[in-house]
């Protein structure tokens, strides 16, 4: 009984440690939220929003290199951990490593497929890459998949609707097209 209440009471405190890291957080005392998330991280019961929070508050601190380790460490303990994997895309992609935080994204996709802010960024990578075509399959399963966020939908509508404009101006028309049938393989017919 004396075990469970330690428990139970260690259980609290570690509840209360994250929620103060929170604190000190929204008050932009960065390096009073390291200390406190680097102990919770050697918790037994450490879970993936430890990471999350203790890598967020490097890069506030302005170790985005540091925030990308504890990252992948985090993901090494927790490998399913999209908000993880998405978590070190953003952080690949704002330090322009775009082909990492790509990487990330897609890993991300396996992991939770329902996830949709890794088709999000994954959309926005490739409609502004030279492969425009995966750009418009990544957002148009973003936009199959969103229900919420408004705001982004809306822009990945802009920019898929951008794509299709662009692509469709490069094609060149013709006057004429070729009308396949049993009697007349190459009949023209004019349009």
């Amino acid at each position: 009984s004396t075990l469970m209440r330690s428990s139970a009471a260690s259980d609290v405190y570690k509840r209360q440690q994250y929620e103060l890291g929170y604190a000190q957080f929204l008050n932009q005392n960065y390096r009073l939220c390291i200390d406190i998330y680097e102990k919770l991280t050697t918790h037994k019961e450490c879970t993936a929003s430890v990471y999350i929070m203790l890598a967020n508050s490097y890069q506030a601190y302005g170790d985005s290199q540091k925030a990308i380790e504890v990252t992948k460490t985090g993901i090494d303990r927790f490998p399913d951990s999209v908000n993880l994997i998405y978590s070190l895309g953003n952080y690949h992609y704002f330090a322009k490593d775009l082909n990492a935080a790509l990487d990330c994204y897609l890993r991300g996709m396996k992991v939770d497929p329902q996830f949709v802010n890794n088709y999000h960024m994954a959309a926005g990578l490739f409609l502004n890459s030279t492969y425009p075509a995966w750009g418009i399959i990544f957002g148009e399963m973003y936009m199959a998949l969103e229900r919420k966020d408004e705001n982004k939908q809306q822009q990945i509508s802009s920019m898929l609707y951008n794509t299709y404009i662009s692509q469709f101006s490069t094609l060149q028309t013709d006057s004429t097209c070729l009308l396949y049938t049993s009697d007349a393989a190459d009949d023209r017919i004019s349009v």
